[in-house]
C-alpha cells in the first residue's frame, strides 16, 4: 500500500505497486496535501495534513475524519512511533505538534518552524527534528517520544552575513540508527539554493561535512555522500 497527497490537491492510494490509484478526497474540501504517513503495523490507518487540518482514516480511505485543525496549519512531515503508534510526531511551520492517543489530541511542544522530523530506527522513543532559528537551524533530538527536545550543532552548518537556512530534511541511515544525514537548503552569498549535507555518526551529537573539500553551497566539483 502506498499513499501520494498532490500538491494541487488530492490524496491517492495504490494497493498493487502504482498500478493503479484511487481517489481517496473527492468528499471532502481540501487543498494541497503537503504530509502523508501510514501507521506502521496497520495499512489501514494513516494520518495526512491539508487546508490547515489533520485528517485521519482507520479504514484504508473509505471514510476521513479530522484529527485537528488550526488556522493557516501547515504540517511538513510526520513521524510515527513503531514501538506505541499513538505517539505521532508533526513538524510544522508553526512548530512541533504531538499526540500520545492516536489523534485524539494533540498538543504544541514548541512553537518554531519545523521542517523534517524522523523516528531513529528501532528506538521508538528517539526522534530527530530540525528547526528554524533566525538565519540559521537547529538539529533536535527527543529522547522521550517527543515530550522534550535538545539542541545539538556541533559541527554544523551556520551562516555567514546575507545568509539563511531555507529548508531541511533529516535521513536515518536503517542498518546504523547512529548514522544521521541532514540536508540543507539556503539562500544568499553564493548558495543558490543549496546548502551542503552534513552526517553525524553519534546519533546528532556531532556533525561533519560531507563534501571532500568542506565546501558550502553549489560547487563546481560532483561528490558522492
Amino acid at each position: 500500500v502506498v499513499l501520494a497527497g498532490g500538491e494541487s490537491g488530492g490524496l491517492y492510494r495504490t494497493t498493487d505497486k502504482g498500478l493503479n490509484w484511487t481517489t481517496l478526497t473527492q468528499g471532502i474540501t481540501h487543498g494541497a496535501f503537503t504530509a502523508v504517513k501510514s501507521h506502521p503495523t496497520d495499512e489501514q490507518t494513516f494520518y495526512a495534513a491539508t487546508s490547515g487540518k489533520i485528517i485521519k482514516s482507520t479504514n484504508g480511505g473509505a471514510t476521513l475524519t479530522t484529527s485537528f485543525s488550526f488556522s493557516g496549519l501547515d504540517v511538513r512531515e510526520f513521524a510515527i512511533s513503531t514501538t506505541d503508534p499513538n505517539v505521532i510526531i508533526a513538524a510544522c511551520e508553526e512548530g512541533i505538534l504531538r499526540t500520545t492517543n492516536g489523534g485524539a489530541s494533540w498538543s504544541w511542544i514548541n512553537t518554531s518552524n519545523t521542517w523534517t522530523v524522523k523516528q531513529k530506527p528501532g528506538d521508538g522513543t528517539t526522534f530527530f527534528a530540525i528547526r528554524k532559528n533566525g538565519a540559521g537551524a537547529d538539529f533536535l533530538t527527543s529522547t522521550d517520544s517527543g515530550g522534550s527536545w535538545s539542541v545539538s550543532n556541533s559541527g554544523l552548518y551556520q551562516p555567514m552575513t546575507g545568509e539563511a537556512v531555507t529548508g531541511a530534511i533529516i535521513a536515518v541511515c536503517p542498518s546504523e540508527p547512529a548514522r544521521v544525514y541532514a540536508y540543507f537548503c539556503g539562500s544568499g552569498s553564493n548558495l543558490s539554493g543549496f546548502i551542503g549535507v552534513f552526517k553525524s555518526i553519534n546519533s546528532g551529537a556531532s556533525w561533519s561535512n560531507t563534501h571532500p573539500t568542506s565546501a558550502i553551497g553549489n560547487s563546481p566539483t560532483e561528490y558522492s555522500v
